[in-house]
């Protein structure tokens, strides 16, 4: 029995190891209705596959519908997006019967097949399959027969789901998510419901007028009539609310209107409906959050469950003073490389914090736990991805596109991001045990949110190190790496008037391994996110240089520190320390004092030479005893009788 599992398990990595992807354009591909056209994907071109010479997505439209029991689905057309920029294999397009939770690939099973030849093919868009007839059932397949290679022939997927997607090998089609894959390919079926009677499908709600503070808008409607028969005497209703009232839909003379009247929808056929010149909503004026639920109703429509259009949007007027940029990476990996060096070169850190996670154990030192949590908590699969103020992925890239798709999304974000919060501040304090503090106020003045999102955000934080040369890391390229998440703060009370207040506590000697073995290079950053939606409404950090010491009165710590240069921090009691000035002159030392935590002195060397630029400590105290593990100060008094303190840590190894 025991080699019956192992021949199992061994089989399993096999097909796992036959399938891998390369990384797709990430770019939207096209829209379309929901019922008239049905997919399982995002519309975006995130991953190419390869591996396999057969793919299919299973349509089962008794589950489209979670009230539904029983739905048939009545196609008529299909399509398929071809991600490479040319093949020398035919596509084979079918629409297959379902037996067994697989396609029925035998003729009877067979309902249409058409191939498409390399000269025929829309590369990297979408190819229609118009069938001859049309096709009825309660579970549709659609197989691609089509090989692929990592070199030029892929099928495209979105980075979402992978219940609906499946592959061929082995005689048999696996299903992706249940072999570890979220992956749904860009596959579409269109056609109509089946329903005994007509069938009213609302597809979209959309708003006319500026989404702003105190503005007048007005909706408008996509409806499709899918019913043979034209319908009348058809009408919608709306709910629109912010966390404090329901809005009213008003006509011009500010009359109430509980319901919008629609016109006769012509049989087949989609018709569109603006009342702009009539009615309107009049937003707050406070910013705030909006909830919108459009209802269609009409007494001869007998699938009601495609109706509802629900949909939120907000009125935020505040721009973002910084945006998060994260990345996904592997050390010693050319695409990885190849993302530090192009943000070096786009992303400008005074509106932009950057961190990269290593989540391969692989990596160290790099790796982190809490690298892998994030990993997972974008529901990644594969290297390297970009995440732009969580919500705008790059999903892996080719490096020629990649330089163009973040600074797209990058421009954008700078340009409409927009947040609730007026400002996050943050204080780090640290204490003689080495024990941090970092205190952090988030404050909302006027914008109201509704419990629901307050209930769905976090305020992270975390240490990240800025590590230059680092090998095998890119020369002369600042690497800001994740070190450890120190705070995660769940339903922070953000509501309008209020400033909300939290502390995270971490130790530097305990908690931290810094890879450059010199804290001067880290710093804390802080975020507020939507965990549901990833949306990051507000950055801030603070580096571990700003700190403020705790229980050292008697000790006064001029803003000129960082006129003094030191060859490590902290500093390995192994070796010396060397301790320069950054200029000559008037600011040669005079003298050199260091004082432990308590103010006390632990050193004191005074020079004769008048040009002394340059000494060295070997972390003996007065008594040629080796100091002790902690935080110090640094006292030098210049020829020019200026007082230059530095703060730096000693640590034995």
């Amino acid at each position: 029995m025991k080699k019956i599992v192992v021949l199992v398990l061994l089989l399993s990595s096999a097909l796992l190891n036959a399938l891998d992807y390369l990384p797709g354009s990430g770019d939207n591909v096209g829209n379309a209705v929901r019922d008239s056209l049905l997919y399982y994907h995002n519309n975006t071109d995130d991953h190419h596959w390869y591996g396999a010479d057969s793919w299919a997505v299973k349509f089962d439209f008794d589950n489209y519908f979670s009230n539904v029991d029983s739905i048939q689905f009545s196609a008529t057309n299909a399509s398929v997006f071809i991600p490479n920029i040319q093949s020398s294999d035919d596509m084979t397009v079918k629409l297959c019967r379902n037996i067994g939770n697989q396609p029925q690939l035998e003729p009877s099973g067979v309902l249409y097949s058409q191939t498409i030849q390399p000269g025929q093919m829309n590369f990297q868009d979408w190819n229609e399959i118009e069938f001859n007839d049309t096709y009825t059932d309660s579970i549709l397949w659609i197989v691609i027969d089509y090989p692929t290679n990592p070199e030029d022939q892929f099928i495209s997927a979105s980075a979402i789901g992978g219940a609906n997607s499946y592959y061929f090998s082995n005689d048999y089609y696996y299903n992706m998510l249940a072999n570890g894959f979220e992956s749904e390919f860009l596959v579409s079926l269109q056609g109509s419901f089946l329903t005994e009677g007509n069938d009213l499908d609302l597809v979209s709600l959309e708003w006319q007028g500026q989404l702003t503070s105190n503005a007048m808008i007005s909706p408008s409607f996509t409806i499709i009539n899918n019913s043979i028969s034209n319908i009348e005497n058809s009408y919608i209703k709306i709910v629109l609310e912010n966390p404090l009232n329901i809005l009213e839909l008003q006509y011009s003379n500010g009359t109430v209107c509980d319901s919008i009247l629609l016109p006769t929808l012509n049989a087949e056929s989609t018709t569109i409906i603006d009342v702009s010149d009539s009615l309107f909503y009049e937003l707050a004026r406070d910013p705030a959050q909006y909830s919108v639920e459009a209802d269609l109703y009409s007494i001869s429509d007998s699938l009601f469950q495609n109706n509802s259009v629900d949909s939120k949007f907000n009125t935020f007027n505040k721009y973002r003073d910084q945006l998060l940029v994260e990345n996904i990476v592997r050390s010693d990996n050319s695409s990885s490389n190849s993302i530090f060096q192009i943000q070096e070169n786009i992303i400008s850190t005074n509106n932009c914090k950057s961190i990269n996670y290593f989540s391969n154990p692989s990596d160290l030192p790099f790796y982190s736990i809490d690298s892998y949590e994030r990993f997972h908590f974008y529901d990644l699969m594969g290297y390297p991805a970009t995440i732009i103020d969580g919500a705008d992925k790059i999903i892996g890239y080719l490096p020629a596109s990649y330089s163009t798709t973040l600074s797209s999304y990058y421009n954008v974000a700078i340009e409409t991001k927009k947040t609730f919060i007026d400002d996050i501040s943050l204080t780090g304090l640290i204490d003689q045990n080495n024990d941090v503090e970092v205190e952090i106020e988030i404050e909302n003045s006027n914008t109201h949110l509704f419990e629901s999102f307050i209930t769905d955000s976090y305020v992270f934080a975390v240490v990240i190190e800025n590590v230059v040369n680092l090998d095998p890391l890119p020369v002369d390229v600042n690497v800001p790496v994740m070190l450890k998440k120190v705070g995660e703060i769940p339903e922070p009370d953000v509501t309008a008037g209020h400033q909300f207040q939290a502390t995270v506590n971490f130790n530097l000697i305990e908690d931290l391994q810094p890879l450059t073995e010199d804290l001067d290079n880290c710093e804390v950053v802080v975020w507020f996110q939507d965990i549901e939606t990833k949306n990051i409404y507000g950055v801030s950090s603070i580096p571990f240089t700003e700190f403020t010491l705790t229980d050292c009165d008697d000790l006064e710590i001029s803003d000129q520190k960082m006129e003094i240069r030191l060859s490590k921090n902290p500093f390995d009691l192994n070796n010396e320390l060397k301790i320069s000035l950054a200029r000559k002159g008037d600011n040669s030392i005079k003298s050199f004092s260091i004082y432990n935590i308590k103010g006390q002195v632990v050193e004191s060397i005074r020079f004769l030479q008048e040009d002394a630029n340059y000494i060295t400590w070997d972390g003996r105290d007065l008594n040629e005893k080796k100091v002790a593990n902690g935080i110090y100060f640094m006292k030098i008094v210049t020829n020019g009788n200026d007082a230059i303190f530095r703060k730096f840590m000693v640590m034995k190894k």
